[in-house]
């Protein structure tokens, strides 16, 4: 199943509170990875949801703050990629692209191995351009969040 919370809902749960966020990736064959990155949030519609994250840690690698970072949300009718074609057009779903992706979550789910490059649920430092990904999670939280101990 497909759940998008939506931007606005993003930038209303991110523009009061400092917040973290963690990308749970898992592929066809089982093989779980996670990025998480210390600092998150987006700005709002008139900004184009202009993307904001820092702070890398993980076993996924890092391909989303190094080019997707200070970017503006693009769609099939809203190209922001600062490209010379429409990079959600070209690779079949919104995210913030920049000159295209390292990252590409909204892609088509292929469920695996494919031969088109990059227009799947991609992570390029887990499985690169060419393999969709079967599951991932995106996870907001604020800050200060604490766990509560069960006793």
């Amino acid at each position: 199943m497909d759940f998008w919370l939506g931007n606005d809902n993003i930038y209303a749960l991110t523009n009061h509170r400092l917040s973290s966020i963690r990308f749970d990736l898992q592929a066809v064959d089982g093989e779980k990875r996670y990025a998480h990155y210390d600092d998150f949030w987006i700005e709002d519609e008139s900004n184009m949801y202009r993307l904001h994250i820092d702070g890398y840690s993980g076993n996924a690698g890092d391909s989303i703050s190094e080019l997707h970072h200070n970017q503006k949300f693009s769609t099939k009718d809203q190209d922001k990629s600062n490209h010379t074609y429409n990079c959600a057009l070209e690779y079949k779903g919104a995210w913030w692209y920049r000159n295209c992706h390292h990252s590409n979550l909204n892609g088509m789910y292929y469920r695996g191995k494919h031969a088109s490059s990059s227009d799947g649920v991609n992570w390029r430092t887990f499985k690169g351009f060419n393999e969709s990904l079967d599951t991932t999670e995106m996870k907001i939280r604020p800050k200060c969040f604490r766990r509560k101990l069960v006793h």
